[in-house]
């Protein structure tokens, strides 16, 4: 090895052991930094002690504490109607309407209690309360189901026209029990020997509803489990106190027992609304009018709607998106 080599190799010694050194001394200069400024707290002008920076500040402020919901008022609830349904023949084809108009309208049906015409119409509502079947149910029932025959003699024919009727009534109700209504419905009746009004609720539909339409000149008498029965026209045309007994929901009661009405006069405490469809130039008898007399129902719907929304709770926004406009 030359002196050239030689002194080449002493010099990088001498600066690898001069880096050397160097390093020691930064590195315990650091460690007194941190052994001082573990022991001296940082403190502001009034000798408090500050808090230690936690990293950079947030770069729009502290976060703001979470808002609770709001979820507005409370909904209202929805009450269904109890309808009540009384006499009046042909005349009470306008339930038909009401029917369609409050189901249109999204009110809620919650029972029906039914005498005459109005066992027929609201029982099979109650039972299927489907509007199609319901309408094409009614359709079996025209005119001549409904008027007695007579025979030679110038005397009813109670064998002919019971086969009519009670065929009728069998095919729409099929055999099935009150009990099993989707829609709770009662029917009135009234037992013929002992003058009893009666409230049925279970049983044979098709013979509840038979029951219930037999009047003298119109139907002849039927039974109910044995016993001669009537229409409850004459005892008491409407089922209002069983009705509020119920106590399922505001009650409609639809009167269209004759151009005026029957006369009778709801107590407004049981009964918040009483429909009367115009029945001008309509009779009792006139089953060939149904289509206009039905109609005459909707109508009378449709003019008190505003009145049977505020009783249930059905608001108009809620009626738009349930179903149909009327």
């Amino acid at each position: 090895m030359n002196r050239s080599t030689i002194s080449r190799v002493m010099s990088g010694a001498a600066s690898a052991g001069l880096a050397f050194l160097l390093a020691l001394a930064v590195g315990a200069g650091c460690a007194s930094a941190r052994k001082g400024g573990s022991s001296e707290p940082i403190v502001g002008a009034d000798g408090a002690p500050l808090a230690e920076p936690m990293g950079p500040p947030e770069p729009y402020g502290p976060p703001s504490p979470p808002v609770p919901p709001t979820y507005g008022p409370e909904p209202v609830p929805i009450k269904p109607v109890v309808l009540v349904l009384g006499p009046g023949l042909a005349r009470g084809f306008a339930y038909v309407g009401v029917i369609r108009a409050l189901v249109e309208a999204s009110i809620p049906i919650g029972a029906v209690f039914g005498t005459e015409m109005g066992a027929l119409i609201g029982g099979l509502y109650a039972m299927d309360p489907n509007l199609n079947r319901f309408e094409w149910a009614l359709m079996r029932f025209k005119k001549d189901v409904f008027l007695q025959k007579k025979s030679f003699l110038g005397v009813f024919d109670r064998n002919r026209e019971k086969a009519k009727i009670d065929l009728e009534l069998e095919r729409v109700f099929a055999g099935k029990d009150l009990s099993d209504a989707q829609i709770p419905v009662r029917i009135g009746v009234l037992l013929k020997d002992s003058n009893t009004s009666l409230l049925v609720d279970k049983g044979q539909a098709s013979h509840a509803v038979r029951a219930a339409l037999a009047s003298p000149g119109f139907l002849h008498e039927a039974s109910w489990e044995g016993v001669p029965a009537l229409s409850l026209e004459a005892g008491g045309p409407f089922l209002t106190a069983e009705a509020t007994g119920a106590n399922i929901g505001p009650i409609i009661l639809v009167d269209v027992a004759d151009s005026a009405g029957t006369g009778y006069v709801a107590p407004p405490d049981q009964v918040p609304l009483v429909l009367r469809p115009n029945m001008k130039g309509i009779d009792k008898m006139d089953f060939n009018k149904r289509t206009e007399i039905a109609f005459r129902g909707r109508s009378a719907v449709l003019e008190r709607l505003g009145e049977i929304r505020r009783l249930t709770g059905v608001s108009d926004r809620r009626r738009s998106a349930g179903g149909p406009a009327p």
